[in-house]
Order: C-alpha cells, then sequence, then structure tokens
C-alpha cells in the first residue's frame, strides 16, 4: 500500500488490486478516470506534454504522473519511477520562427 500526501488529506493505493482509500481517494479516482478516458495526461511544466495513460490504477509510473498533476507530495515508491517531467526547450525554442506580431518588436 503506498500512500501520498494531498492539500487536505491522503489517499492510499495497492498497484496489484487497483483499491484506492483515504480521504482524497475520491479525486484520485476521478483524475484517473479523465486520464483514461482521454488516453493521457498533461505533464510536465504548464502540462505541455501528454503522457499516455492505459491502466492508472495497476501502473505505479501512471499513478505518478496522475498525483504529481494534482500537486501533491509523492511518497518515495512513488517519486522513484516518475519520469522526468520535459523541461522548458519544449515551451521555447530559440531557433525557431520570430513571430510577427503587429506593435511588437522582437
Amino acid at each position: 500500500m503506498r500512500q501520498a500526501s494531498g492539500v487536505a488529506g491522503t489517499f492510499e493505493w495497492d498497484s496489484e488490486t487497483g483499491e484506492l482509500g483515504g480521504t482524497m481517494a475520491r479525486q484520485v479516482a476521478i483524475a484517473c478516470a479523465e486520464a483514461l478516458a482521454a488516453g493521457a495526461t498533461g505533464y510536465g511544466p504548464q502540462c505541455c506534454v501528454d503522457y499516455p495513460v492505459t491502466d492508472p490504477l495497476h501502473t505505479p509510473v501512471e499513478m505518478a504522473v496522475i498525483v504529481a498533476t494534482l500537486g501533491w507530495s509523492l511518497p518515495p515508491e512513488l517519486e522513484a519511477v516518475q519520469p522526468e517531467p520535459p523541461g522548458d526547450e519544449l515551451l521555447y525554442d530559440p531557433d525557431g520562427p520570430t513571430p510577427d506580431i503587429p506593435g511588437v518588436q522582437l
């Protein structure tokens, strides 16, 4: 059973059974259901990258991504499998085209 802390409570999760518990279990279940329905969840700075989600209740790395997007502290077991979020290089390409914005000199 893994535990994580949210702003106003905790949740417990068993990756073998997929069972959720704790005061924030409903919020985690909703986040998992939304990610599963979409097939992905936003991840990284400003959730700029879609991280694929196929079985978040049984896959630690997917649960780590979902809990991280909720802004919660991860327990050591989930922190160990959390993928490295993409960096700012995805948000700004210094070699990319210069936008033409009327009235703005770049």
